[in-house]
């Protein structure tokens, strides 16, 4: 979550507090709007990091008035504008060296607000006309304001999921100008602590959509004359009835004042499909008749659409709510009659043609089940994706990667292990991608791409599908269910079609690790579990991988406290005493730290296992676990090739032997068992800040346990091994830095660990250095920079360059050139990366 400079608190409550609209919509004459904001201004605490003083509000607000009185929303916007943007004669951007903080507003409130109210000044001072406004957000004016990309230099966003979370600004134009009817989902909204009027149920957050429908339609109505004004009632809004007059004005010829040709450019525009909603801001914000009921209502509208965007956009609340919030079908509309469909937008938004993007696609745009629930190879929705891109001319810049989702099966016992239905689910849906790659049908197509009505003859269908990935919530499902079936499709083992089969190089893997965790030994095991049980090598990739780079320090001063299962703990630290063993060969300063986490190793084994086991038993049956479990039930699989791929430890498993680890093994895949009641599920308390009385553990109290001193060093070591390790094997961190402050991680680009991964400074990398304090390292581990959500994050490619070069040069005080040569590096090596992987037709 961004942290927010204390001086944006009275505007971010002046224009996006539900207090305030609560206080609109029922007045208390008791209070005053003054009371109000200052107590707004308290609940946005939470994005400073501090406690404030009602003395410090006070002064806060003296910024914020004018002649004694608070400013007005529309005076807000202003005075927001004149201090971010620069008009440069044909659009708006951020001035370079508000960048960051910029950012960080975008965060809380919408920029579409101060953007158009940047325009309506220019267009009341007859500095632009209408049509010039339409013209420069159609064809120049970004978004977010943020400076295009330089036209000589090539960028790749090798991490983009293709329809997302989608974009905010869609959404808004979707319930203001399109939605037909109240929402019927049950929407399952995140929490958002400065929304504590929301939160408290005194005002429905399930009616918010219908809310800003209703006041955007108000207000169109109001600027065409067509619609009194009436006392907005909120408590009855899910009685009002959804009318689409507002459309019937849109598209009348004889458009008039300002405000009129403005939303109905919003409705008709062929520009970029974000930029309406944009449009539809300028045409309220420009209405000038005389109507003493429109200023309160516009009032509402933004406070009302800001509350509605900030839900959407999901800062700060952690990878599992951002992933799980949000999915009714409202909200991702996909009207392509209207242009409006999310699609479509994902797929072009920032896209030109020094622009190359990776997408992340469902494996249902390949393989779906039918109603019987049997997998079918049927890749109509990679077809239509690719038409529109050979419409568009950019089948040079773009290929897809099949994106494996996490997501704990439904009405599943949370803790089986097994999971054979989601395991056999797997290795159906491989057996049908394997087939897509081999096919002759798929290898040789016509596209017929009706936007242009030309077509394209042979064409290999199977080169837009460059990788496959496994992303979501980690904390929901281990790597180790989804390794075997991304060993198999990368190991490209299919038998040949004969005489007419064109073999394709094998694809890459990528997975994301390392990204959400509560302990930070939980993060640094889930990276190190997705190289060792897939098999990463050269070329391929880890996504965020945050917990491999992050300030131990920082970590265990936020974190405080974390809860695992005794189970996972003890599983921690079985691979932390691994990895302490390597590292003491190296530095002899952990021998002691090596022997506290026997020590630990055992008191945990003692809880959970009657019979005494070696650290190498742990170890090796931890390692097991890369082996499917449903590959093994099964008598042959189709390919004796796969064996390995499936069960690369068989020859052990199927041993006479007695064998601890395997047994070991075999106990954990069964405490998922309600009737066993296994020790391993209770939950324990871990204190990670470290104390004076915690050298040996603190068991005073059960299913406890603290953290030493020497661990929080260790675990630094261990971070610098585990990049040294992966940087030798060419693996690739895909670092997506607004991405990570969005979801919750980080407050400020600098702490992003891309600054450790990859420094702009390598001297920082000589042994003893800030970088390398334990002389592990022997240089940098490659790095591509990408956006991950463009369509929703307040982002483009080359502004995630363009902020970490900044970030290099005003926090690291690296100086303006090396700083330009670093990012480049990382810039081409995005690029790289990209072309490495791209097969063109």
């Amino acid at each position: 979550m961004f942290a927010l400079d204390p001086k944006w608190l009275i505007p971010a409550a002046l224009l996006s507090s539900d207090r305030l609209l609560h206080f609109d919509l029922y007045s208390d004459e008791s209070k005053s709007i003054y009371t109000v904001l200052k107590i707004a201004a308290h609940d946005y605490q939470s994005y400073i990091g501090q406690q404030l003083r009602k003395e410090d509000i006070s002064l806060a607000l003296e910024e914020w008035q004018d002649n004694g009185a608070i400013v007005s929303p529309m005076a807000c916007l202003r005075k927001i504008g004149e201090y971010f943007l620069v008009w440069q004669g044909h659009c708006f951007e951020v001035k370079e060296l508000l960048l960051e903080e910029w950012l960080t507003l975008c965060s809380i409130l919408d920029p579409s607000w101060i953007i158009a109210a940047a325009y309506k000044r220019l267009l009341s001072n007859q500095i632009i006309t209408v049509t010039e406004t339409v013209i420069s957000l159609n064809d120049y004016q970004c978004p977010i304001a943020l400076p295009k990309a330089s036209n000589y230099k090539d960028y790749a966003d090798n991490h983009i999921h293709l329809g997302g979370h989608g974009s905010a600004s869609l959404s808004m134009l979707n319930f203001v100008l399109y939605l037909k009817q109240k929402p019927k989902e049950t929407i399952e909204w995140p929490r958002r602590s400065e929304y504590s009027i929301f939160e408290s149920n005194l005002l429905e957050k399930n009616y918010l959509p219908l809310m800003v429908s209703q006041l955007g339609r108000d207000l169109g109505g109001m600027i065409y004359g067509s619609q009194k004004h009436e006392f907005f009632d909120f408590d009855n809004i899910k009685f009002k009835k959804l009318k689409d007059d507002l459309l019937v004005d849109l598209i009348r010829e004889d458009q008039q004042t300002p405000a009129q040709n403005l939303i109905a450019a919003s409705h008709l525009s062929s520009g970029s499909s974000v930029n309406r909603w944009l449009l539809f801001c300028c045409g309220v914000l420009m209405n000038q008749e005389k109507n003493i009921a429109y200023e309160p209502q516009l009032n509402r509208f933004i406070r009302t659409s800001n509350i509605l965007r900030n839900y959407m956009t999901v800062s700060g609340i952690g990878l599992g709510q951002f992933v799980e919030y949000f999915g009714f079908n409202s909200r991702k509309v996909n009207n392509d009659s209207e242009k409006l469909g999310f699609k479509n937008h994902a797929l072009r938004y920032d896209l030109t043609g020094n622009i190359s993007r990776e997408f992340r696609v469902s494996p249902d745009s390949i393989v779906k089940k039918n109603k019987d629930s049997i997998h079918q190879l049927t890749p109509k929705s990679l077809t239509n994706l690719v038409k529109k891109l050979a419409a568009d001319k950019k089948l040079d810049n773009a290929h897809f990667v099949v994106h494996f989702t996490r997501g704990f099966p439904k009405n599943s016992n949370k803790n089986d292990k097994y999971l054979l239905g989601l395991r056999e689910s797997l290795l159906s849906q491989v057996r049908k991608l394997q087939q897509f790659s081999n096919s002759v049908a798929y290898s040789d197509v016509e596209l017929i791409c009706s936007e242009e009505n030309t077509k394209i003859k042979n064409f290999d269908l199977r080169k837009m599908i460059r990788g496959f990935d496994v992303a979501g919530n980690e904390n929901e499902l281990p790597i180790e269910v989804f390794a075997p079936a991304l060993r198999v499709l990368r190991s490209a083992n299919y038998k040949s079609n004969g005489t007419y089969s064109t073999r394709l190089p094998k694809p890459f893997i990528t997975v994301h690790a390392g990204e959400d965790y509560s302990h930070l030994l939980n993060g640094l095991r889930a990276i190190d579990e997705a190289v060792e049980f897939c098999q990463l090598n050269k070329g391929d990739r880890l996504g965020h991988a945050l917990a491999l780079g992050i300030n131990v320090e920082n970590w265990a001063t936020r974190q405080q406290r974390a809860y695992l299962t005794v189970g996972e703990h003890l599983d921690n630290l079985v691979w932390c005493h691994y990895q302490s063993l390597q590292i003491t060969q190296f530095n002899s300063d952990f021998m002691a730290v090596t022997s506290l986490l026997e020590y630990k190793i055992n008191h945990w084994a003692g809880y959970l296992y009657d019979s005494s086991f070696k650290i190498t038993d742990f170890y090796q049956a931890w390692l097991l676990r890369r082996n499917c479990p449903k590959a093994l039930a099964l008598e042959e699989l189709e390919d004796s090739l796969h064996w390995s791929d499936w069960l690369p430890d068989l020859s052990m498993i199927n041993t006479k032997n007695t064998n601890n680890a395997k047994v070991l093994w075999e106990t954990y895949l069964n405490s998922g068992e309600p009737s066993l009641n296994s020790k391993r599920n209770h939950v324990i308390s871990i204190s990670c800040q470290p104390s004076n009385d915690n050298t040996m553990g603190n068991y005073t109290k059960p299913l406890t346990d603290s953290t030493s001193i020497g661990e929080l060093r260790l675990y630094d070591a261990i971070q610098d091994l585990m990049m040294e390790k992966y940087s030798k094997n060419g693996i690739v961190i895909e670092a997506c830095p607004t991405s990570n402050l969005y979801i919750g991680r980080f407050k400020k680009y600098h702490e992003h660990p891309i600054f450790r991964w990859n420094p702009p400074n390598l001297d920082w990398l000589k042994s003893g250095e800030k970088f390398n304090r334990y002389g592990l390292r022997r240089g940098a581990i490659p790095v591509c920079v990408n956006t991950d959500d463009s369509a929703l994050m307040p982002t483009t490619i080359a502004n995630e360059h363009r902020i970490l070069k900044e970030t290099a040069i005003n926090y690291y005080e690296v100086g303006a050139c090396l700083a330009e040569e670093w990012i480049d590096r990382i810039r081409q090596k995005g690029v790289d990366v990209f072309l490495d992987n791209h097969l063109r037709q």
